[in-house]
């Protein structure tokens, strides 16, 4: 597959997790994420991610450490993420990679967005607090 990066600014908007609110959006087909875990799975986080993103909608999410990391992003996610076990991937950074060999093992998770019913009043409210906290 050949990815074409030309023109990306007409058809990608780049946003910060901070300027966007649950159901804040248009519900996009595809989100990315390259953050580490203690704040992927913030539930105001979970919710920005989830809420905004269309049904059947893909989550791509890095910045994540194999094992334990994985599996509690996986948590965090239940009920909104089907995850694509096929198409989880790891990789090494390294000097080739533009990283550093001590930086270590990450991985990738990617999902579908389930049709969940939307959060109460009471919930959007708490994770609202709970972001500015």
């Amino acid at each position: 597959m050949e990815i074409n990066f030309a023109d990306v600014d007409d058809r990608v908007e780049l946003l910060h997790a901070r300027q966007v609110e649950p159901y804040g959006l248009e519900p996009h087909d595809v989100a990315f994420a390259n953050i580490l875990v203690g704040q992927l799975i913030r539930p105001s986080m979970v919710a920005v991610l989830a809420t905004n993103l269309r049904p059947g909608g893909v989550l791509c999410l890095s910045g994540i450490r194999p094992g334990d990391q994985c599996e509690t992003i996986k948590a965090a996610y239940a009920g909104w993420i089907d995850w694509d076990e096929t198409l989880y991937a790891e990789a090494a950074a390294s000097a080739e990679t533009g990283g550093k060999d001590y930086w270590g093992v990450w991985s990738r998770l990617v999902g579908r967005r389930t049709a969940k019913t939307k959060l109460s009043e009471e919930v959007l409210s708490s994770l609202s607090e709970a972001a500015v906290s």
